[in-house]
């Protein structure tokens, strides 16, 4: 599995880190970095799941910095609900 490092969201270009730990993180409209303090888990645990809710939820807000926080939220679990619904999860690459 290639390590991600940067993604374009809102045609803007964005720092992605997921394996340094803390909470999901966007720094504001002019620094352009997303990261997962606590890292970003792996496997089917309530921590992956909340972890891509998270990642979501952050990326939501990269791409419209004007939608609530309550929005952003629904949108962040709606969407993430479905993805791990249909069995999507981060596995760790076998070494």
């Amino acid at each position: 599995m290639t390590k991600v490092r940067t993604h374009i969201l809102n045609n803007e270009k964005y720092e992605i880190d997921v394996e340094v730990p803390y909470v999901g993180l966007i720094d504001n409209r002019n620094v352009k970095r997303i990261t997962m303090p606590n890292g970003l888990a792996y496997g089917r645990g309530k921590k992956a799941k909340a972890d891509l809710i998270i990642l979501l939820h952050e990326c939501i807000h990269a791409e419209d910095w004007d939608i609530s926080e309550k929005r952003v939220d629904q949108i962040a679990t709606d969407i993430g609900t479905l993805l791990w619904r249909l069995g999507y999860r981060r596995t760790q690459r076998k070494r």
